[in-house]
């Protein structure tokens, strides 16, 4: 075996267990998983997956946002119209 070194690192405990959980399932363990993790940072020069902020609802986006504002302001000046859910079909259950 190659010179090797001891790496400390904290994570959360439930993280851990279920981390645990998934490398056990694809017959890994922590070490083996972190030396796979570190070659590929390695060989791709950089982390091997895309990090990003997960999405927001899409409910508040901004295109819906203004869509919903411009109702509210139809509405206020008697431009639009109200149904309710039983009109729309909404209140019946599949």
């Amino acid at each position: 075996m190659a010179n090797t070194v001891r790496v400390t690192l904290r994570i959360e405990e439930t993280v851990k267990e279920k981390y645990e959980d998934v490398l056990s399932s694809l017959g890994l363990n922590m070490t083996s998983a972190m030396n796979i993790f570190a070659r590929a940072v390695i060989r791709h020069k950089g982390i091997p997956f895309e990090i990003f902020q997960e999405e927001p609802d899409p409910f508040y986006s901004s295109h819906n946002l203004k869509r919903i504002e411009e109702s509210r302001r139809q509405l206020a000046n008697g431009e639009g119209f109200i149904k309710t859910a039983e009109e729309l079909g909404l209140d019946e259950e599949d």
